[in-house]
């Protein structure tokens, strides 16, 4: 076993999390090495060019008003590569008793829209007048949403929203972990209007301190989502490792010694500090011998799997308008699918000249067993509900199925104890730090600011208290 030179700290996983931690690291004047063990950083952050498609293989963009992640993209010479999403993309349907309905988009619209009857409308303005549950319980998504808004706006709304979220069940998520806004606006203000309204007061007032919030924007690059994950491992250099996989942690007087494995070779790194972002799974792995009620708890958290089947299809073989960001289809309806993403609309670049992109999402955990089908199976569903929703009148010029057996996290009932059992336990160890989706957020903009915040505590640690 050969030895390597000193680092401030080591990263394991190459992820979004993994890579920003590294480049605020960086900033902060932290030594890094981060170890990827896959050939590619990014993970589900993977964007591929085919004969004139661009297909993602996750995520398919970036929407957030936080300024760290609009400060990265410009540290990173990003700017002039993003790309602002198509006004029609505001528009997304949802799909009703076999119809793709628009979503309403203002008053007018939500008082004519048939996706709600008169009495669930009624039932929703009604809010404000239910009593609050005060007692702290934790509810499923189900629960809560059906207590205070009423059942069909939890299948006409919320699961929906759920699975194109989480690819998640609402009988089994946790509002607090999922929705906690929402929670937290009931148990301050007995109403989700009221501290809406409130929230919404308190934005006008003058800040105390700037906040790190800019304009909402709704973008990704030229070259799709991965182009970020890129910039950041081509700015890394030499600092990153790839096919490189973390498989021993060992706590040494006031450091770390990590072992790497890479094609067989293992190689021990001596660090001041390590930041764990891999999945909630292979994390337990690397810290159960050092903390064991953080990895009984890191194992309890689950994942939902997906099936991603693009299609590309020509224009004139379909013949919905195709005029907004995609559709969603709530569990009520008996689909295979759980939602299409209309990419070519969305953003430019993404089809041919005459050609249209459809990203369509099966799985999730109310139908993982999907996620065991043949290509062939999984893109003969997914073409038999477009002919049904939207016309398709002929086989697509190219089909291609993604798996992810592990996609995403799902806070399910007890997330909050997992988290407060992991943190209480990580307590013996403040200088390994643990980052993710699986903790507090599953989106790309959450992984970073919280990335950014976790650097930032580290650097400080590290740095005697200066960052």
């Amino acid at each position: 076993m050969s030895e390597s030179p000193d680092a401030d700290v080591v990263i394991a996983g190459g992820g979004i999390s993994g890579l920003a931690a590294a480049f605020w690291l960086r900033e902060r004047g932290c030594t890094v090495r981060l170890f990827e063990q896959a050939d590619r950083v990014g993970g589900v952050m993977h964007s591929e060019r085919i004969d004139g498609w661009l297909l993602e293989h996750g995520p398919t963009a970036l929407m957030t008003s936080h300024a760290d992640i609009f400060d990265l993209c410009d540290r990173l010479d990003l700017g002039e590569r993003a790309v602002d999403a198509n006004r029609s993309a505001r528009r997304r349907y949802l799909l009703k008793q076999g119809r793709l309905e628009p979503l309403p988009l203002g008053l007018v619209d939500f008082i004519r829209t048939p996706l709600w009857s008169g009495r669930a409308k009624w039932r929703l303005l009604a809010e404000p007048f239910i009593p609050p549950d005060r007692a702290g319980r934790e509810e499923s998504v189900s629960q809560w949403v059906t207590r205070r808004i009423g059942r069909e706006f939890l299948d006409y709304g919320f699961d929906p929203f759920v699975s194109g979220v989480y690819a998640g069940d609402p009988e089994r998520l946790s509002m607090q972990s999922t929705f906690g806004r929402l929670v937290a606006w009931e148990r301050q203000h007995g109403s989700v209007v009221r501290g809406a309204l409130s929230g919404r007061r308190k934005s006008g007032d003058v800040p105390s301190a700037p906040a790190p919030r800019m304009k909402r924007r709704f973008f990704s690059f030229q070259d799709g989502v991965a182009e970020l994950p890129r910039a950041i491992g081509r700015r890394l250099g030499s600092a990153l490792r790839l096919s490189s996989r973390v498989t021993r942690l060992e706590s040494s007087g006031d450091g770390w010694l990590v072992d790497v494995d890479a094609s067989g070779t293992t190689t021990r790194h001596r660090a001041r500090a390590v930041m764990l972002s891999t999945p909630a799974g292979a994390t337990a792995d690397l810290v159960e011998s050092l903390a064991p009620q953080a990895g009984h708890a890191l194992r309890a958290i689950d994942y939902a799997p997906i099936v991603i089947v693009f299609l590309g299809m020509a224009r004139a073989d379909v013949g919905h308008p195709l005029d907004g960001f995609g559709c969603l289809v709530p569990g009520r309806e008996g689909s295979n699918v759980l939602g299409s993403l209309w990419n070519s609309t969305v953003f430019p670049g993404r089809a041919p000249e005459g050609m249209v992109a459809l990203t369509n999402y099966l799985g999730g955990a109310k139908r993982p067993e999907l996620a065991r089908a043949s290509d062939d199976e999984l893109t003969a569903l997914a073409l038999g509900e477009l002919r049904r929703w939207l016309g398709v009148t002929d086989a697509p010029r190219v089909a291609r199925v993604v798996r992810w057996p592990r996609a995403i996290p799902q806070y399910t009932l007890g997330h909050a104890d997992r988290l407060a059992a992991i943190e209480q336990a990580m307590q013996k160890w403040p200088t390994l730090t643990l980052l993710g989706n699986y903790l507090r957020g599953v989106s790309v903009p959450d992984c970073i600011v919280q990335a950014k915040a976790a650097a930032d505590q580290l650097a400080a640690r590290l740095n005697g208290g200066r960052t």
